[in-house]
């Protein structure tokens, strides 16, 4: 089971370091943070996210997962993730054209990179 207060930790990580991690190594991150190992599909992550969107928007912050998406397809060129993160918690629908998918998805992703996250957030247990 993923922990979200386990998850937010890796991830408020990410952002504070204005990263972008893919889901291996979000998966790679959580198992050394937590010495559990989750398979780095995206089902996987899927849930844990969405949850973890819930808790920061009720807490007024962006959607942390921006941080996450697929494997990079190009070297070192993150693209917007393929699902999961649409339509989460504070997340539009995905939009059609993949400019505009690119777009949003920046956005959401500065956002959390500018974000005052704080050390924890409640309802994680």
């Amino acid at each position: 089971m993923i922990e979200l207060a386990a998850l937010y930790g890796v991830l408020r990580g990410v952002a504070m370091s204005k990263g972008i991690v893919s889901h291996e190594d979000l998966s790679r991150l959580y198992h050394e943070a937590t010495g559990d190992w989750h398979e780095p599909q995206e089902r996987t992550w899927h849930g844990p996210l969405a949850k973890l969107n819930g808790h920061t928007r009720a807490a007024g912050l962006p959607p942390l997962s921006a941080v996450v998406t697929d494997r990079p397809h190009r070297e070192d060129n993150y693209e917007p993730p393929t699902s999961g993160f649409w339509e989460s918690p504070g997340v539009p629908p995905r939009p059609r054209k993949a400019a505009d998918q690119l777009l949003v998805w920046m956005g959401f992703v500065n956002l959390a990179h500018r974000a005052t996250w704080p050390e924890t957030l409640a309802g994680l247990g």
